[in-house]
């Protein structure tokens, strides 16, 4: 990722999102590529194009939210 593009915030976060996937170290599937890669791009698919549980760096903002 560019200096530029993690200037914005979101895209900061997005990149710690898969960083963190990425230390994990457990096994990933091949089709979860093109989520990840439009979706830390900032592409979002409203109508099931990019399924956000496929995109490493999609922040689960819900799961946050509930165990609050």
């Amino acid at each position: 990722m560019s200096d530029k593009y993690l200037e914005n915030p979101a895209n900061a976060q997005a990149f710690a999102q898969l960083k963190k996937e990425a230390d994990m170290k457990v096994p990933r599937r091949h089709v979860e590529l093109y989520d990840t890669i439009m979706g830390c791009l900032g592409y979002t698919s409203p109508d099931g194009g990019i399924n956000e549980n496929n995109n490493w760096c999609h922040i689960p903002q819900a799961k946050e939210a509930a165990a609050n």
